[in-house]
């Protein structure tokens, strides 16, 4: 049965209140073949317009995107994340940290950041954090519409494998970090819808609460998920989740070890003492 309400129309369904933007958020799918079909101009002013009416902390608007063109920055791109089809894909937006303009803001006025006693002006871990959550309510913002449109998209966190790499390639200045990737098209493949575990688990009320076992709470996601990756590829078995959580645990990738490392280099004062 479907009712009118304020102009939108809402399918009402056992499990609750449907709108198309709830049922694209529902059926996500990571996307990384894309047909040939370009994505027009007045659909990435569109997504623009989104990304830019996203909340912001203080609206201090600490978060920017490179939309990354040139094939020679996407090959690089796609050596460090280790995924080719970035090379490919219509659009690739690189969203990041940006209090590079904050800090052009403050010197262009004649003012000093610094001057309130202990006070690290724009280079200060808590406008980093500000900026690194801008870039990803601005990201996920950005998913949504687009995947309302009928669009596919992709998160490229793997770009995180070279801080300093994706930082050169994209010239990006002191005071800036790139948080993540995002691919855009239209989508080229059907994936199945990747298994979930309940939200009993990251679901609470007043406090954390833990089960008696972990192992036992997941074992239905563990069923779920394997048969989930034997669909999609049987020649290349996966674990279980749980036994995925373990190897990732004891999983350790030098670079990444290095990410505050590039945030320092970057000139942000990582205030560990």
């Amino acid at each position: 049965m479907f009712l009118p309400a304020g102009g939108v129309w809402y399918e009402f369904k056992g499990d609750g209140v449907n709108t198309p933007t709830i049922e694209h958020q529902l059926n996500h799918r990571s996307i990384r073949q894309f047909s040939n079909r370009p994505v027009d101009q007045q659909t990435l002013d569109r997504l623009r317009e989104v990304a830019r009416r996203t909340p912001s902390s203080n609206n201090i608007q600490s978060s920017a995107i490179i939309r990354v063109k040139d094939p020679a920055v996407r090959s690089t791109l796609a050596d460090i994340a280790n995924q080719a089809y970035i090379k490919d894909a219509p659009e690739v937006w690189v969203m990041i940290v940006d209090c590079h303009r904050l800090q052009g803001i403050v010197e262009e006025r004649g003012a000093d950041a610094d001057e309130a006693d202990g006070a690290d002006g724009a280079a200060s871990m808590d406008l980093f954090f500000q900026g690194f959550t801008d870039a990803c309510l601005m990201g996920q913002n950005i998913v949504n519409a687009a995947e309302s449109l009928g669009l596919g998209t992709c998160y490229l966190g793997s770009l995180l494998n070279d801080c300093p790499g994706v930082i050169e390639a994209l010239k990006l200045p002191a005071l800036t970090f790139p948080v993540f990737g995002l691919m855009i098209g239209w989508p080229g493949q059907e994936p199945a819808l990747k298994p979930r575990m309940d939200m009993g688990l990251r679901f609470f009320e007043d406090s954390y609460q833990r089960p008696d076992s972990y192992v036992e709470a997941l074992s239905e996601h563990d069923t779920a998920l394997a048969s989930y990756y034997d669909l999609r590829d049987v020649s290349k078995p996966v674990p279980a989740y749980t036994a995925q959580v373990v190897a990732r645990m004891g999983l350790s990738i030098g670079s990444r070890r290095q990410i505050l490392r590039a945030v320092r280099s970057q000139g942000f004062n990582l205030a560990l003492e």
